[in-house]
């Protein structure tokens, strides 16, 4: 079984998750693959976790055209989120200019210290996408997910076509437009069993915030 894990964005708490993160995924000797928008850190992320491919390059200023005319709930910086989304999709071509062909795709933040393991992936369906139970917030928790590559290019990719969601009505509003892009593609969903809190640069561990009416699993 081939996997590969695909980081994208801020160091943040690396040092202190990564070590949950070999617990959940070492078993399967994973190729590890990093976009890095803080250059200065990249020394101690190759000492750290050794990936394979890595790329470090400063943020870019992105164009934020009329996003601001549409926020969803929760929405604190618009520059932000668009820089997650342009992460997502350099981390993926990073993966893909290997032509490794894998078995599975697993979408990882520095900031998740896992607190529950994902099932054994030989145990798990090769047609979804896993996604996390909590922390919905209307849409599809979009901080963590794993599943087959074909439709893991959907997912990690789908920053080309958020302009198209946009313009049809959607709101800038991270979760529902993961939401737009399951329905608009089919792709299968399944809930993961992994759990994780998000870890703050204090310290802070914040746990998975679950609410049925925000579509969550309880």
């Amino acid at each position: 079984m081939k996997v590969a894990l695909l980081y994208s964005g801020l160091v943040r708490t690396l040092a202190d998750t990564w070590p949950a993160v070999q617990t959940c995924f070492a078993p399967y000797t994973p190729d590890l693959y990093f976009y890095l928008n803080e250059p200065a850190q990249e020394p101690d992320v190759r000492a750290l976790i050794r990936p394979t491919l890595l790329l470090a390059e400063p943020d870019h200023k992105l164009p934020e055209k009329n996003y601001h005319s549409r926020i969803g709930p929760g929405v604190n910086d618009i520059q932000n989120d668009l820089r997650q989304m342009h992460g997502l999709l350099r981390v993926n071509a990073l993966r893909k200019s290997t032509g490794i062909a894998y078995d599975w795709i697993v979408r990882l933040r520095a900031d998740l210290f896992f607190t529950r393991s994902p099932a054994p992936l030989s145990e798990l369906s090769p047609h979804a996408v896993y996604l996390p139970g909590f922390s919905n917030f209307f849409g599809y928790n979009d901080r963590f997910a794993f599943g087959p590559p074909h439709l893991m290019d959907i997912y990690m990719d789908r920053f080309t076509t958020f302009d198209d969601y946009f313009t049809n009505g959607g709101e800038f509003h991270m979760e529902s437009f993961l939401a737009w892009t399951v329905r608009k593609n089919q792709i299968p969903i399944a809930r993961t069993t992994a759990e994780f809190d998000t870890l703050r640069l204090d310290g802070t561990r914040v746990p998975p915030f679950r609410h049925r009416g925000m579509g969550d699993t309880i």
